[in-house]
C-alpha cells in the first residue's frame, strides 16, 4: 500500500487481522462485510479532532461491544530532528504507555481512549523498563484479554536480553490489567518484535523474530511461530525458524485457508522505511515458504544493507 494513497477495504468474517507494514493499517475479523474508507496520509484523530498518540500495536474486532479495539503504544512528545533513530532518541523512554482505544468503523477519525495497560508509576519493579510494540488478543478459553509487549532493560528479563511482558484483564479489554510476568517460550534465545494471532479454533500463536544470545547465527533476526497455551501466556509448540534474516515487525494472519507472516526490514523507527517480505504456510506451524523475491525495487532479499536507516531496506545475510 502506498503511503500516498487512500483506499477502500472490504472486510469479511474471519479474514483475521493483518498489518500493512509502514502504514500501520490492520484489517481484522468482522461480524459482517463492510466497506472502510481509510487514508494513509491523514493521521488518526480522537472524538475531539485531536491527533492521537497511538503507534505500533494491533487491532481486534470485539463482537460483544460491536467495535474495534486498538492496543497502541504512546511514545509522548519526541523531537524529530530529521535524522531520527528510534533506538537512541525517540521511542525508548521508560514512561511509554499502552493505550486501549476503540472505534466502531476503523476509519481515521472518532477514536476514544478507554483504558491503559499498567499505567506508568504503578508497574511492578521488575517490569520498569522500555516498552514498545504492544499486542492484545482475547483468550477463547478464559475469556480474558491478554496483552504482550516488547520489554528492554526490565529486571524480569534474562540478563542483557529483551523479553516479552504480559498482562491480563479479567474484566474486558478496557478493564484493570494485572502484570503476569514475562512470556514463557520454547525456542531458545532472546526475542525481537512480535505479533499475536488467535485462529478460528481458539488456538493462539505468537510470531516472533529471534535475536541475541542463544540464537544460532543462521537464525538471527529471522521469524519463528510458537503455539500458545490456552491462557496465551506461554508456548507449547514451535515451528522451525523461517524466512530471510534482518527482519522485524512480523504480522500473522489467515486468509482463505492459507496462513501468512509478513515482516519488514530492520530500521528501528528509521527514516528509510522498509519493504515487506511475505511468508505463507498451510498451517500455523508450517512448513513456511518465503514468497517474496525483492523487498524493494532493485533490492534482492539475499543481499544488501541498511545504510544508517536513510535508504529503503535491503537485507543482510
Amino acid at each position: 500500500v502506498s503511503t500516498q494513497s487512500t483506499g477502500t477495504v472490504k472486510m469479511s468474517a474471519m479474514e483475521t487481522s493483518f498489518l500493512v507494514l509502514c502504514c500501520t493499517l490492520v484489517v481484522g475479523a468482522s461480524s459482517q462485510a463492510s466497506d472502510v474508507q481509510y487514508s494513509n496520509v491523514r493521521p488518526r484523530r480522537d472524538t475531539l479532532g485531536q491527533i492521537i498518540d497511538a503507534h505500533d500495536g494491533n487491532y481486534q474486532w470485539d463482537a460483544d461491544s460491536n467495535q474495534w479495539v486498538y492496543f497502541a503504544m504512546g511514545y509522548g512528545l519526541c523531537n524529530d530532528t530529521g535524522t531520527i533513530y528510534g533506538c537512541v532518541s525517540c521511542g525508548c523512554s521508560w514512561n511509554n504507555t499502552i493505550g486501549v482505544w476503540t472505534n466502531s468503523h476503523l476509519q481515521n477519525d472518532g477514536w476514544r481512549k478507554v483504558g491503559e495497560v499498567l499505567p506508568y508509576g504503578s508497574r511492578p519493579a521488575g517490569a520498569n523498563c522500555t516498552w514498545f510494540r504492544s499486542h492484545g488478543v482475547q483468550s477463547r478459553a478464559t475469556k480474558n484479554w491478554v496483552v504482550w509487549w516488547n520489554a528492554v532493560g526490565c529486571a524480569d528479563c534474562p540478563p542483557g536480553e529483551p523479553c516479552y511482558g504480559t498482562a491480563v484483564s479479567e474484566s474486558g479489554f478496557a478493564g484493570e490489567y494485572r502484570y503476569t510476568g514475562i512470556a514463557k517460550l520454547l525456542s531458545p534465545g532472546a526475542k525481537g518484535d512480535l505479533d499475536l494471532f488467535v485462529d478460528d479454533d481458539g488456538v493462539g500463536y505468537a510470531a516472533m523474530t529471534r535475536i541475541g544470545q542463544g540464537v544460532p547465527s543462521t537464525d538471527q533476526r529471522r521469524v519463528v511461530v510458537e503455539q500458545l497455551s490456552p491462557d496465551l501466556l506461554s508456548s507449547v509448540n514451535t515451528s522451525l525458524t523461517f524466512g530471510p534474516s534482518f527482519v522485524e515487525a512480523p504480522a500473522m494472519f489467515r486468509r482463505k485457508g492459507t496462513y501468512y507472516v509478513l515482516a519488514g526490514g530492520c530500521t528501528c523507527f528509521g527514516l528509510g522505511g522498509a519493504g515487506v517480505v511475505v511468508n505463507s504456510a498451510p498451517s500455523p506451524l508450517g512448513p513456511w515458504t518465503t514468497r517474496t523475491v525483492r523487498m524493494d525495487p532493485g533490492c534482492p532479499v539475499t543481499r544488501c544493507q541498511d545504510q544508517a536507516n536513510r535508504v529503503p531496506w535491503c537485507q543482510v545475510n
